[in-house]
């Protein structure tokens, strides 16, 4: 068919369908021969884990001791690069442990990876596993996170500063004028800890009347879903003995780039989960990891129906996700895995429905106005419609990644779905 005649969505799909091919072409040619000398440095060398101290070539080596010490070493041998070469990532991602591990999948690895476009809620999602079956946030590792809490706090005030302008907005103190260009003026990234007349200018222009103006037509800029969370409780967070909690580094934004994984050991299967980011200049990197995969966990965030990309302030948030998901199931890779479908944000969806009404961004919604219920299903069916045709299941959930206990209910719902399609495979019964 001619491109002419394709629709806009469709041509949405066309698009990310040739940017992420044209990437695996390039890098295909070198995938193999890098595999072959990672293998190679690792046949050679000694793994350390623990207190251990064992050899690949040991043929006493349990197959699952095997994975977790590859591993391992593929992890050391990469921050230690990456330390001294930025762009080690470029040329040797770290899918090669992936590849490695899940050739061995009968001793009980199930891959699972997280998809989604920018801000959806995946990084969100991986660090609750974290909280509920990893090693959690010790006080050190949460006191890592207050440098990071204070530059999203600057990063949304600046944000709302320019938006006052770009929208024409008045602030109803004109002092507040000075302390937006004090504000204005702060290097986000170079901040580390925030002084008092900083503290005093944010809550100030946080107040206003005209900011508040400003925060209510938020669809129309860029700025962080956190950005109200952190302004209403400023006295605890910039309190001197602040030590972050884990809801506020739930509610930490830093957009991934590159590859992440993470294991959880849960009874006898490991689950590998693989965070990857979600802006379009991060989609090439996603097809390293796409061998082997169990299931394919794809977050979309309810509340963005009314918004449009960082990257592009012509295309819609939603769309852009719903073609996203039409493309990534189209993919060989993928025909044997099953699909867990995270309608995330329910909680920003119900606050956000009462005042933007779902039919203006999609006309085929006929549902009620300033209802979130038929509003899901409307956006859940979306999802379905493009899912039609596969063999493998659809499971899908509606979740609110900051809450713990939402997650940990939906991931149980998961882990025993995924548990019951590989009883065989990995011996569960």
């Amino acid at each position: 068919m001619d491109e002419c005649c394709l629709s806009p969505e469709e041509m949405d799909r066309l698009r990310i369908h040739r940017e992420i091919e044209r990437q695996l072409r390039r890098d295909k040619r070198d995938s193999h021969r890098e595999l072959k000398l990672l293998l190679l440095a690792l046949l050679k060398q000694p793994i350390y884990r623990s207190s251990n101290v064992g050899y690949v070539g040991n043929n006493t080596l349990d197959m699952k001791d095997f994975a977790l010490k590859v591993s391992n070493y593929f992890k050391l041998q990469l921050e230690l690069a990456c330390l001294e070469n930025s762009n080690l990532l470029q040329r040797c991602p770290i899918f090669g442990i992936a590849l490695i591990l899940f050739h061995f999948s009968s001793f009980g690895l199930i891959h699972l990876i997280c998809l989604g476009t920018g801000e959806s809620g995946k990084s969100t999602f991986i660090k609750q596993m974290r909280i509920i079956h990893g090693s959690g946030y010790s006080e050190a590792d949460r006191k890592g996170f207050t440098r990071l809490v204070f530059q999203n706090i600057v990063t949304a005030i600046q944000a709302l500063i320019d938006a006052m302008k770009t929208l024409q907005i008045d602030y109803i103190d004109d002092q507040n004028i000075s302390h937006a260009e004090k504000l204005s003026q702060m290097e986000a990234d170079q901040v580390s800890t925030l002084q008092s007349w900083q503290v005093d200018a944010i809550r100030r222009v946080w107040n206003d009347h005209g900011i508040q103006r400003c925060y209510d037509r938020r669809r129309e800029f860029q700025l962080s879903d956190s950005a109200k969370y952190y302004f209403s409780d400023l006295d605890r967070i910039t309190d001197t003995q602040y030590v972050p909690t884990l809801q506020d580094i739930l509610r930490v934004r830093v957009p991934t780039t590159g590859i992440i994984e993470y294991p959880f050991d849960l009874s006898k299967v490991i689950f590998r989960m693989v965070d990857v980011g979600g802006q379009r200049s991060e989609r090439r990197k996603w097809i390293h990891c796409f061998e082997n995969v169990t299931s394919v966990i794809f977050l979309a965030a309810l509340s963005e129906y009314d918004q449009v990309l960082y990257e592009s302030k012509d295309d819609n948030r939603l769309k852009e996700s719903l073609a996203l998901f039409k493309t990534i199931l189209s993919y060989p890779w993928f025909q044997e895995s099953s699909t867990i479908l995270f309608l995330n944000k329910t909680d920003l969806l119900v606050e956000k429905i009462m005042k933007s009404h779902l039919a203006t961004y999609f006309p085929a919604y006929t549902g009620p106005q300033c209802d979130a219920e038929p509003a899901k299903k409307f956006i859940l069916q979306m999802y379905v419609e493009n899912h039609s045709g596969r063999h493998k299941p659809l499971y899908s959930h509606f979740t609110c990644a900051t809450d713990t206990e939402n997650i940990r209910i939906v991931f149980k719902a998961v882990k025993d779905t995924l548990f019951r399609e590989n009883l065989e495979k990995f011996n569960l019964e």
